[in-house]
């Protein structure tokens, strides 16, 4: 990169990380974590705001649940004035036009058949790991097995034989492994049992592991999910549940960007999350070792109180607004944290909060899909009573950075700003704290609910709190989109119109 101007990253002004806006509640702060809360950062290679690595995908698969809504070359959403044009024959890829058809073709040909007989088949279409793998083992099996030049900036000479396999931990595994066995039939109903005999099981079984534990998730800039990709470059980012770096799509989907969002010192200590490091450390370590077959040791999973925090109850002590830290096994860690007051080991409350933890968590596995409230719908009404009364319960229950209680939020706030924006706001405040706490000064679930914050600001004409809002997302946006990115821009342009007006 150095000495080549034309390869040369974006680079931000930002020169030191603020951790001002974090509350640590007594715990190790989030820049301890990084460990660098002591270090001179002044001369590290990389500021928050800088552009680490972009990077264009090897290949690429959009999810099933984006897969009617945005364009599968460009991966831009669809527009009300402009309706993706869908694949005839396959009746699954869809694009914006014709150029992103016709720049798509070399690669949906690989696919379009076997996706239009699969379907006919079972009735559904596969999943984005199973088109992803297909795409890959094709690939390989031409040996197309390295991306150009340009592909990834700064350059890396990293290859498909680069990417690590995991192979001998996938291997012991294999015999006992469902979501393995699941994989290979729906790989065969889609391929063919034929081909992949053609292919071979060694080569069949390498490709698998390296697609499996080398591929990301292409995001927008909300951070929603748009889909997986395998990227050479970024494949070589180990994993922290404390990342230091965020990857998305900033521009030119599906090309992913790794902006910094603390200092790192060189390339190699990149970091980034492949999983929510939000979630209890047990669930993370089963999510890493399920997907990725590695167990994470990051500073944050050695962390008792900090896993603690994710079972957090509210104190018992009615005039006290504290918390008390539950650990693995449901227990308490200590005391209140500020009053001192003891809950002891026998008292019904761990396990009624044990249970409406767990109840919670169930509850919206099952339901996620059916409680997505979108304004002049109809909720289910049933549904609707069961989530409401989980949130009667784990409001006087639950502390409010509790991961469980935070969760039921993120359904809970779409529902309240159909009708009660004010409710809505209150809940999106404790979202903020939960960001912020788990995932730092900066993150894209942050900021997202800033801007949603101050667009509720803004309809209730609150004009005073609609500015404090866009001030903390200015200074976000500029580290995770870069100071003059215009959509950003014109956004917070649109939501300041009048604001100075009606502040006055």
């Amino acid at each position: 990169m150095a000495g080549d101007p034309e390869m040369e990253m974006e680079k931000s002004s930002f020169s030191v990380f603020d951790f001002t806006v974090e509350k640590t509640y007594g715990l190790n702060s989030y820049a301890d974590l990084l460990s660098i809360e002591r270090e001179d950062t002044s001369a590290w290679t990389y500021k928050p705001g800088d552009i680490v690595m972009e990077e264009v995908p090897y290949a690429s698969a959009v999810s099933l649940s984006s897969a009617a809504s945005i364009c599968h070359s460009c991966f831009q959403m669809e527009k009300a004035d402009s309706k993706l044009k869908r694949c005839a024959r396959c009746k699954f890829a869809r694009y914006c036009h014709d150029e992103c058809a016709k720049k798509a073709w070399p690669v949906h040909k690989l696919e379009c058949g076997l996706l239009a007989n699969y379907f006919a088949a079972v009735g559904f279409f596969p999943d984005g790991l199973i088109r992803l793998v297909n795409l890959v083992m094709i690939k390989v099996w031409r040996g197309q097995m390295t991306m150009p030049a340009d592909s990834c900036c700064p350059p890396t000479d990293r290859e498909f034989d680069s990417l690590c396999s995991h192979t001998q931990e996938i291997d012991e595994e294999l015999a006992s492994s469902e979501k393995f066995k699941v994989n290979m039939q729906e790989m065969k109903k889609f391929m063919g049992a034929e081909v992949l005999l053609e292919i071979g099981e060694d080569i069949v079984a390498e490709v698998y592991s390296r697609v499996v534990t080398n591929t990301i998730s292409i995001a927008d800039r909300d951070g929603v999910q748009l889909g997986i990709g395998l990227y050479f470059g970024i494949s070589q980012f180990d994993h922290s549940c404390v990342p230091n770096a965020l990857f998305f799509t900033r521009s030119d989907a599906p090309k992913v960007q790794v902006v910094a969002v603390a200092p790192i010192k060189a390339l190699a200590d990149v970091r980034i999350a492949y999983i929510d490091p939000s979630k209890p450390t047990q669930q993370r370590r089963a999510e890493l070792k399920e997907s990725y077959y590695f167990s994470c040791s990051c500073n944050r999973c050695h962390s008792i109180e900090r896993d603690g925090m994710a079972r957090s109850l509210v104190c018992p002590s009615k005039r006290c607004e504290g918390f008390i830290l539950l650990g693995k096994d449901w227990l308490p860690l200590g005391p209140c944290q500020r009053c001192d007051s003891v809950l002891e080991q026998s008292s019904p409350v761990l396990r009624d909060s044990q249970e409406l933890m767990t109840a919670i968590e169930d509850f919206l596995d099952a339901n996620a899909a059916s409680l997505r409230f979108i304004p002049g719908s109809t909720p289910d009404t049933q549904l609707l009573e069961l989530l409401l009364g989980l949130e009667s319960v784990a409001s006087t229950a639950l502390f409010k950075l509790n991961y469980y209680r935070l969760l039921l939020n993120s359904f809970l706030v779409q529902y309240y700003v159909t009708g009660d924006v004010r409710k809505a706001l209150s809940l999106q405040m404790d979202l903020l704290e939960g960001y912020r706490f788990n995932l730092g000064p900066v993150s894209l679930p942050a900021l997202s609910a800033l801007m949603e914050a101050a667009e509720w600001s803004r309809g209730m004409g609150d004009y005073q709190t609609l500015l404090k809002f866009l001030k903390e997302a200015t200074r976000m946006g500029e580290i995770i989109f870069g100071r003059n990115d215009e959509p950003f821009l014109s956004r917070l342009a649109g939501l300041r119109v009048g604001s100075v007006v009606g502040g006055d």
